[in-house]
Parts: structure tokens; C-alpha cells; sequence
């Protein structure tokens, strides 16, 4: 029997004018995400956009688990993110005290959007703690 398919996290970026901008797949993994998941090997993005009023921005972006490895918003201020987006399913809670310090690190913006409630599976109840933030 072949070894079953792993997937890939995926972050998609959509430019409200200029349609899709690109996507990020999640290098760092978290706990059993290991068993479905494969990690990301792209690096990390920072975007070329532009604001409505046509201000010029790179916007990095790094998935969940990602905080925990402060060369991932290293090498997003490197390639000149303004702003980092962080999306989330975060259930621990050290990275809300986390995240001011990688955006004052590397002197940036960030914005964390983490889910909230409860998630039951087969062998555990997932808590997810809320607590989204800008930096």
C-alpha cells in the first residue's frame, strides 16, 4: 500500500484591484499537524501591494506556529514587510505575549487573527484562545 498524501497549509493573499497576489505555505508545524501535513519549503513571502490611495506596501505573511521561530519574521523584515499577516488557530497561550516583541524586533507591523471556541475530535477537545491582535 502507498504511503498516504500529505497536504500543504496554505495562506492565500487576494489584492482587493489586483485580484490574487500569491500564496504561503505553513514551514513550521505544530503538534500532529506532522501526520497530514507536509511542511512548506518556499520561504516567506513579502507581497508588493498598493493601498487604495496607491501607497506602496509589502505585506509578509506567516502561518500559526511560525511566531514561535523569530527568523520567520527576521527574514520577512529582511525582504521589506511593512506588515506581517499571522493568521491563526492558536491554543496556547504564549504567543499573544509574543507577537509585540517580533514586531518591535524587526520594526514592523503585525496582525495575528486567531480563531476562538472549541474544536472535539476522536481523541481531544482543542481550546482556542482568541486574543487576535495588531502590533
Amino acid at each position: 500500500m502507498p504511503p498516504p498524501t500529505l497536504l500543504d497549509l496554505i495562506s492565500s493573499l487576494w489584492d482587493s484591484p489586483g485580484g490574487f497576489a500569491g500564496t504561503y505555505r505553513k514551514a513550521h508545524l505544530y503538534y500532529e499537524e506532522t501526520l497530514h501535513f507536509e511542511p512548506g519549503g518556499d520561504g516567506f513571502p513579502a507581497f508588493a501591494l498598493e493601498t487604495r490611495d496607491g501607497m506602496d506596501y509589502r505585506l509578509g505573511v506567516m502561518v500559526c506556529f511560525d511566531w514561535f521561530f523569530p527568523e520567520a519574521a527576521r527574514t520577512l523584515a529582511l525582504k521589506g514587510a511593512d506588515v506581517i499577516a499571522h493568521p491563526s488557530n492558536l491554543v496556547r497561550p504564549n504567543c499573544p505575549r509574543a507577537m509585540p516583541i517580533r514586531a518591535l524586533e524587526n520594526r514592523v507591523f503585525t496582525i495575528t487573527a486567531n480563531r476562538t471556541g472549541r474544536e472535539t475530535n476522536e481523541r481531544e477537545e482543542l481550546a482556542f484562545i482568541g486574543q487576535s491582535e495588531i502590533c
